[in-house]
């Protein structure tokens, strides 16, 4: 049997035919049609006729409109476009999307990296060297690539300036140039060598080199200058002289440390020279140093330059040329201050290193107008007074002591009873006080102040092996002491004492301030503090 062709094949045909251009008809299949939007169609009884029925246009290259375009509404559609930002930006086109309601470009961007230093946005974020900071950055130092190395040394970034940190182990930046880095080879510790060992920048720091000095003894003592040694130390480029035998003359002929050993026939540790002291100094003989220490009558072994002189009896017990008058003279103490640092003073050298000593120093702030305002209002009265010393001398020996007093009104001061122990002997005492030309020397002896504190009552601070200078006057208006100077030394237990009053708050405060700096003991170890206190004192009259 023979099947028929559909109905809608055989329009189909005719169609063709319809449209043939003399080449023959063009073939058509079911999907050509789709394409161009025709829906085919054929009533019963009727020839068939193609017919579009629109749609909402897509991208799908197909006019689904049937206005005789395709995907006439997507804009851009086949131009040329760019994916990602910056150098992850690939090129493509733009292609309908598989939605098929827009176009997107079918171009996939690069792979983000790490920003670098290079003008470049490596990470794709739209912005280029984010994070680099020119200004500190060792490694691109006020531009990228730009990194602050320097030999045998580390650098780093100030500013967008490479400066040289720190020099690596065994080397130093001597010359203190930067291009250079670390130029300098450290050989050791610092010799007297002419060479910057140390590499420091300084060469034989510490050596005191040209710096006077003095060899020898007594009478074989010659100057001369510091120099580099070949051992690498410095010495004195001086010779001393050669010792000659001892003769009694306050000089150390024979150098031997000793001055006039063999003439003590007393053995009160006394020489007596038989010098005339009140007259012309002899040659060779130094009455500087003689006199006030010469024996006056070297057979007699309580009669010698520190004995005791008793006042009124018409003997010079202490070899001073005089018997010393009966009675006191006072002073009163009108400054007192702690000599601190920086500041220039006579101040001991109780180590022996060369260099005036001053622990205290660090409390000269706190503690100034503390010890001001205590001799203003009167809760500190010290009076430097005299026994054995006629008015109008500037030479001879002397007892002077330290006594305490409570202000009776302008001018006027009365000795307190605590000035004194149970024999009336003052506490403070320093016996056979040496006055020449004018000039103090007191002690050893025991200083004993009273620390005001803040908000606290005062303490009481030993000062031992305590010397005591100034230049002093005596005379018919009283007696006064200025350029005075207090220095001795302050064990950890007596600072312990005299801080005990001080408020909790504020005793770390003091304690951080101060640090030991004498070997008391001698072991080895700073146990105790050195101190150094400057004062003045003028007339004043004390009532009983």
């Amino acid at each position: 049997m023979i099947r028929s062709r559909p109905l809608w094949l055989a329009c189909a045909c005719a169609l063709l035919l319809a449209c043939d251009d003399g080449d023959g008809p063009a073939a058509v299949t079911e999907d050509a049609a789709a394409d161009v939007g025709l829906r085919l169609d054929g009533g019963a009884g009727s020839d068939a006729s193609p017919t579009c029925v629109p749609s909402e246009e897509r991208c799908n290259a197909r006019d689904d409109d049937c206005d005789g375009r395709a995907d006439e509404t997507f804009e851009g559609l086949g131009e040329v476009c760019r994916a990602g930002d910056g150098p992850c930006a690939q090129v493509g086109r733009q292609i309908c999307a598989a939605d098929e309601a827009q176009v997107v470009c079918d171009a996939s961007p690069r792979t983000p990296t790490d920003e670098l230093c290079n003008g470049i946005d490596d990470d794709c974020d739209g912005a280029a060297d984010e994070g680099i900071d020119l200004a500190r950055d060792a490694q691109n130092c006020g531009g990228c690539g730009r990194a602050c190395t320097f030999d045998n040394g580390g650098g780093r970034c100030v500013e967008g300036v490479c400066e040289l940190a720190a020099c690596m182990p065994g080397f130093g930046d001597a010359d203190g140039l930067p291009f250079n880095g670390c130029e300098c080879v450290e050989t050791g510790d610092e010799r007297c060598d002419g060479v910057d060992d140390d590499c420091d920048g300084a060469t034989d720091e510490g050596f005191d080199l040209g710096g006077a000095c003095t060899v020898g003894d007594g009478a074989c003592a010659v100057s001369g200058v510091r120099i580099c040694a070949p051992d690498g130390t410095a010495q004195c480029d001086a010779v001393p002289g050669a010792p000659a035998d001892e003769a009694c003359n306050g000089i150390d002929d024979d150098c031997d440390g000793a001055v006039d050993e063999g003439f003590d026939a007393d053995g009160d540790g006394f020489a007596g020279c038989g010098i005339d002291c009140a007259g012309p100094c002899p040659a060779g003989v130094d009455c500087a140093a003689l006199c006030p220490v010469q024996d006056c009558a070297d057979d007699d072994g309580d009669l010698n330059p520190l004995a005791a002189d008793l006042c009124g009896d018409g003997i010079d017990q202490n070899c001073d040329g005089r018997d010393a008058p009966c009675g006191r003279t006072s002073s009163f103490m009108t400054r007192l201050e702690i000599v601190p640092d920086g500041v220039e003073a006579p101040c001991r050298d109780l180590d022996g290193d060369g260099v005036p000593d001053n622990a205290f120093a660090g409390l000269a702030a706190l503690v100034h107008g503390l010890l001001a305002q205590s001799i203003a209002e009167g809760s500190l009265t010290l009076l430097p007074s005299v026994e054995g010393l006629p008015p109008g001398v500037e030479d001879g020996r002397f007892d002077l002591s330290l006594l305490r007093g409570r202000r009776q009104g302008l001018g006027r001061v009365q000795i307190t009873p605590d000035s004194f122990d149970a024999n009336g002997v003052p506490l403070m005492l320093f016996p056979n006080a040496l006055l020449v030309a004018g000039a103090l020397t007191a002690g050893p002896g025991d200083f004993q102040l009273g620390l005001p504190v803040p908000g606290g009552q005062p303490g009481e601070l030993r000062v031992a092996d305590a010397v005591i200078t100034g230049q002093l006057r005596f005379d018919d208006g009283g007696l006064s002491i200025t350029d005075g100077t207090v220095s001795g030394v302050v064990s950890e237990a007596d600072l312990m004492a005299g801080l005990v009053a001080i408020p909790p708050a504020l005793a770390p405060l003091v304690l951080n301030l101060l640090v030991a700096d004498i070997d008391q003991d001698g072991d080895g170890i700073a146990d105790a503090y050195s101190t150094c206190l400057t004062w003045d004192a003028g007339p004043i009259q004390v009532v009983e």
